[in-house]
């Protein structure tokens, strides 16, 4: 499998996969924050993945550098929750245009 071969099923699998928004919590504060991956970035080519890819590490990166800690996966709170259901309908909702 050549190049192309490659980058497309990278862009299937990456656009195929369920929303991972992760979510982090201040421990003291109990604020959220959140970090959403581009999935549109997948379809700009292979650069644009890698970027995306530094850009969501850095996220999160970033969070725990500042004692935020990393909901588990299922312990999301309701609000991140719905920022998933809103992306994943989105999502949906493009692929049968």
């Amino acid at each position: 499998m050549g190049y192309t071969g490659l980058l497309l099923v990278a862009v299937i699998v990456l656009t195929a996969c369920a929303t991972k928004v992760a979510e982090f919590r201040n421990p003291t504060t109990g604020d959220i924050g959140r970090c959403i991956p581009n999935r549109e970035a997948a379809m700009m080519g292979a650069l644009a993945i890698m970027g995306e890819g530094d850009r969501y590490a850095s996220c999160k990166t970033d969070f725990e550098r500042k004692g935020y800690l990393r909901t588990p996966e299922g312990q999301e709170s309701e609000a991140t929750k719905q920022v998933i259901q809103d992306i994943d309908a989105a999502r949906a909702a493009s692929i049968r245009k």
